[in-house]
């Protein structure tokens, strides 16, 4: 599909940069792809390549499949992300996983509806469970967890003992029926992309903990838009903890930020154009060839050209580069006084 990604604004789903960095970041963040791209080509794609030859019976390459894409419905939006530019058969469908508020448990509703001063959840995920975090790092989370006046709702999925008495305990939690209850104040992620979608619909700040792949990258993007703070993992501290709960809590700015990139009202919308798009037999045809883009990697960065230039300064013909380029302004500059007087 040929979709533009320009390192120089784009930042990679492995890093923690945003739409605004600085020139060492930017610098970064070209190595990084660079790096990406070539494990890419030289480790999975050989693998892969294999792998589809062995088990899909048919003529075509891999290459022909993966270069011959006429549609993709990328689980993305603009409230989690930053400005991206997509060809149109690119379509959005973030929130598409997102349904109506069901029955809570009525110990679960009874501990939510009670919560006057409201309440944190706390769940790291479905990869990275509570129990496997260090002991350091519980106790950590334990005491600044027991210093806030909010009852605490945490994803934990073993015993605990010694827990604080606002500090609750419960093996699995219906999250998004949790998240969208009105006494929720703050939820306390890893960042996971399916769990940030939730929580801008839903309209909770976030105090993330990010530790890999794409968490680093949607709580940067969250902390740009202005609805979260984040303490990577390696770097928590119960004074850092207890800083942020703080922020998210008592300031007004990440409610009203987060208000700005609540995207209920058009979720209904996205998911019907959805159904629309998808509904097309041969959905390849209801895209004419304008829709989709040349953009090639090394022709964005010049690469061809940069390559060109050193093979002709090496062969002594870049001063017939230049007299050529000299000629060609002279030109440019004289035509329109020729044409003048002509007159």
């Amino acid at each position: 599909m040929a979709n533009p990604a320009p390192s120089s604004y784009v930042p990679t789903l492995s890093g923690a940069f945003t739409k605004h960095m600085n020139f060492w970041q930017r610098l970064q963040n070209f190595l990084v792809r660079t790096v990406l791209d070539l494990v890419r080509e030289t480790i999975h794609l050989p693998k892969q390549r294999k792998i589809f030859k062995k088990y899909i019976d048919t003529d075509l390459e891999l290459d022909d499949v993966l270069y011959n894409v006429s549609l993709i419905f990328a689980n993305s939006h603009v409230s989690i992300s930053d400005p991206l530019p997509l060809v149109p058969s690119i379509i959005e469908i973030g929130g598409y996983h997102i349904s109506p508020p069901k029955k809570l448990p009525d110990d679960l509703q009874s501990f939510l509806d009670n919560a006057k001063d409201g309440v944190i959840l706390f769940s790291m995920g479905s990869n990275l469970k509570s129990k496997d975090l260090s002991e350091d790092v519980r106790n950590i989370l334990l005491k600044a967890l027991s210093k806030v006046k909010q009852q605490v709702l945490w994803k934990f999925e073993t015993d605990l003992a010694d827990t604080p008495p606002n500090v609750k305990i419960m093996k699995w939690l219906p999250q998004q029926d949790i998240l969208a209850h009105p006494n929720v104040r703050a939820f306390i992620s890893h960042g996971g992309l399916l769990s940030t979608i939730e929580t801008v619909y839903h309209g909770v700040p976030i105090v993330g903990i990010p530790v890999f792949g794409d968490q680093k990258n949607n709580i940067a993007a969250a902390m740009n838009n202005g609805f979260a703070v984040s303490m990577p993992l390696a770097e928590i501290t119960e004074e850092k903890l207890s800083w942020a709960l703080n922020e998210v809590l008592n300031n007004p700015t990440y409610i009203l930020k987060m208000r700005r990139y609540n995207e209920k009202s058009d979720l209904q919308e996205r998911l019907n154009g959805f159904v629309y798009t998808g509904s097309f037999p041969n959905t390849a045809h209801n895209f004419t060839p304008h829709q989709f883009s040349k953009y090639q990697d090394y022709q964005a960065t010049f690469c061809d050209l940069y390559s060109e230039y050193v093979s002709r300064v090496r062969s002594g013909q870049v001063v017939c580069l230049w007299d050529h380029y000299y000629q060609w302004k002279f030109v440019e500059f004289v035509s329109p006084m020729s044409d003048f007087y002509e007159y």
